[in-house]
């Protein structure tokens, strides 16, 4: 089933009932954040221990809202500026909401007029190749759940190259699950490549995929802060890092110091030049080394 939009962990539970398996789609990740936050919402724990198990009770008084066997996908687009700015970002990242999310990125960088729908000669193959992998699964029971589970193993080699990159992963904000996320992609991407094991090629494919992520939430994280001239000094860095050196109008415009307000953005640059942070060479503002 793919929902396009859900009020309430209720509203989700009872699709989880009706099927097991739910695409949960958001246009706009703020609506997502929306509901979340409405006071004494299950929604986001919901979502956010569904990622890590396939079960969620909430008892109360009046409600025992259970899933059994429930598999969730969230799918949901954002601008930059609304994921770096988000309401509640302090509660995504405390339950820990923030580092289950695969990211990806991309600029605006061609423009079509008037999209057309790739020709069938195009679609036809791609359908045929993915309904051909489907038929191989073990079928669905009438409730949605599995008859039999499909286990792909490692090849020796295999499984050398992700224990090394699993022992050697550095403990930081930025790799939190990298590992539980590379698990489920090596099994994406073996059965999409038809592969009947986990060899050196879909292992070598997940570590460059994890390596993108862990970049991506180094420079594209939500912006933590306790009030709006931290929020801002920690945009600004981020835009200095982006853009090596700007001038003080494009800097203003990477931050959106219009709307945010120019006395929260001028405070804010000098009380970074005044702790040593960034400095001023050559009328251009930039990171100080």
């Amino acid at each position: 089933m793919i929902l396009r939009g859900v009020g309430s962990a209720e509203g989700l539970a009872t699709a989880l009932a009706r099927t097991r398996r739910v695409v949960l789609g958001f246009d706009e990740l703020r609506r997502f954040e929306a509901k979340a936050a409405i006071r004494g919402s299950a929604l986001l724990p919901m979502v956010n221990e569904l990622f890590e198990s396939n079960r969620y009770q909430n008892l109360t008084k009046n409600q025992n809202l259970q899933i059994e066997d429930g598999h969730l996908t969230l799918i949901t687009n954002s601008t930059d500026q609304t994921w770096q700015e988000l309401h509640d970002g302090g509660e995504f990242k405390d339950i820990g909401l923030l580092n289950r999310i695969f990211l990806v990125t991309g600029d605006s960088s061609k423009r079509v007029p008037r999209p057309t729908t790739p020709p069938p000669t195009q679609r036809a193959p791609i359908v045929a190749d993915l309904a051909a992998l489907f038929a191989g699964l073990p079928a669905l029971n009438p409730d949605g759940s599995v008859s039999s589970e499909r286990v792909l193993p490692f090849t020796p080699q295999a499984e050398t190259m992700w224990d090394a990159w699993y022992i050697g992963l550095e403990q930081s904000p930025e790799t939190a699950r990298l590992d539980t996320i590379g698990l489920r992609l090596l099994s994406l991407l073996a059965f999409t490549s038809g592969e009947q094991v986990i060899d050196e090629e879909v292992v070598r494919a997940t570590l460059a995929m994890l390596d993108y992520q862990r970049q991506v939430r180094e420079s594209c994280g939500p912006i933590i802060a306790e009030n709006p001239a931290a929020r801002m000094e920690e945009t600004i860095r981020r835009a200095l890092q982006k853009h090596a050196s700007l001038i003080e109008r494009d800097l203003r415009r990477h931050t959106n110091a219009d709307r945010k307000g120019i006395a929260i953005f001028r405070g804010a640059l000098k009380q970074m030049e005044a702790s040593g942070d960034i400095r001023l060479q050559d009328g251009k503002w930039e990171l100080a080394a």
